[in-house]
């Protein structure tokens, strides 16, 4: 029987159809790693993988924080542009 090394989950994807996060430990083959490790699935390093979840989960927050003010943005701008164009049909 192979030796099983742990593996920890540094891009989210399914494995034997259950769905694996960032930082998961996999008890793995090394037959059964190679595929997710040259998908840049797994890596062999936990807290890279951790921080890697910790970074995408800021991306996401900050992307969401964007999307926010950019909307408050053009909210703000709508009014304004309404008054011009009322201005322009006198």
């Amino acid at each position: 029987m192979q030796d099983k090394i742990t593996y920890y989950v540094i891009k989210p994807t399914l494995h034997n159809k259950v769905k694996v996060s960032f930082g998961d430990a996999l008890e793995l083959t090394d037959k059964q790693a190679q595929p997710l490790l040259h998908g840049g699935f797994i890596g062999t390093h936990q807290p890279s993988a951790v921080r890697i979840g910790e970074l995408v989960a800021e991306v996401e927050q900050l992307q969401a924080t964007l999307a926010i003010s950019e909307a408050n943005k053009d909210a703000r701008k709508d009014p304004e542009e309404t008054t011009k164009d009322k201005e322009g049909d006198e």
